[in-house]
């Protein structure tokens, strides 16, 4: 499921589309601003949109779906791609550079940052920390990290 689709999705509140909208937008709200309490409050209210889906799938013929539990894993793996990128960042671009050109790379030395606008992760890379100019290691570092953006679907920003 592709919730960033079903987020930003056209359609009256009664539609399908403006149920999935409603559905996604406010398990993502429940699920990272409030408390567990509060998000166990409002789950029958959750459930409700969700069987109003399901039942309108059925009408139109489309197999069940548990959409609560599809948005939740979802989540989860959004959640899981911020904690790794990180890591595979280091790990790709150290190993590239040292199998490509036999040197070793400070990874500390490189300048990016990671954010995210409306739930879209976004990557910027600036190359050295330290402005200076770019080399075959720059090069090969702007590569590998779009490389892994694109792993992790973040959107690449080149500054370099």
């Amino acid at each position: 499921m592709n919730l960033l689709h079903y987020e930003f999705i056209d359609g009256p509140d009664d539609s399908i589309n403006g149920m999935l909208r409603k559905l996604v937008t406010d398990v993502r709200y429940n699920r990272s601003m409030v408390s567990i309490e509060e998000f166990r409050a409002t789950l029958p209210s959750l459930k409700k949109i969700e069987q109003q889906v399901q039942h309108s799938d059925t009408q139109i013929g489309r197999p069940y779906r548990n959409y609560i539990e599809e948005i939740m894993q979802e989540l989860e793996q959004e959640s899981e791609n911020e904690i790794n990128i990180e890591d595979d960042l280091r790990r790709a671009t150290v190993a590239t550079i040292t199998s490509i050109l036999g040197q070793q790379l400070n990874f500390e030395s490189l300048s990016f940052s990671i954010g995210k606008a409306e739930h879209y992760p976004w990557l910027r890379f600036s190359g050295y920390l330290d402005e200076s100019p770019a080399d075959a290691n720059i090069v090969i570092a702007r590569e590998v990290f779009r490389s892994i953006c694109n792993k992790y679907n973040y959107i690449f920003i080149d500054l370099s």
